[in-house]
């Protein structure tokens, strides 16, 4: 017979960890091996690509001519490096919430298959 898991733990694991960096650890605990994987890859890559748009925008706007050359303007596409890299790590966060009430459902849904099986 399996126990049956305590959603509030499943909440935590998934809040804690998740606000920094560690994703998918609320899914390992209700043993959603996969999908706790696929979370914290994913949010890493989300991270990844949001903080390097960002470092690009940054380094973009720091453009300094050396001496004697007229002065140089930002690029215009460095605005589109500033909004990628902001959406993806605003994406990261909603990704956060989002795993949250998701590992509470798996843990839930867990439960609900251990009693059927139980005699």
């Amino acid at each position: 017979m399996q126990r049956s898991k305590s959603p509030k733990i499943a909440v935590v694991l998934a809040a804690l960890p998740g606000a920094v960096g560690f994703l998918g650890i609320g899914h390992f605990y209700t043993d959603r091996i996969r999908r706790g994987f696929i979370l914290l890859i994913g949010a890493w890559a989300l991270s990844a690509a949001g903080i390097l748009c960002l470092v690009i925008w940054s380094m973009s706007q720091m453009v300094i001519p050396p001496p004697g050359y007229p002065e140089v303007g930002a690029p215009g596409y460095s605005i589109i490096f500033f909004a990628i890299g902001l959406a993806l790590l605003i994406g990261t966060a909603a990704l956060w919430i989002w795993q949250i009430f998701d590992a509470k459902a798996a843990c839930q849904n867990y439960n609900a298959k251990a009693s059927d099986r139980a005699p």
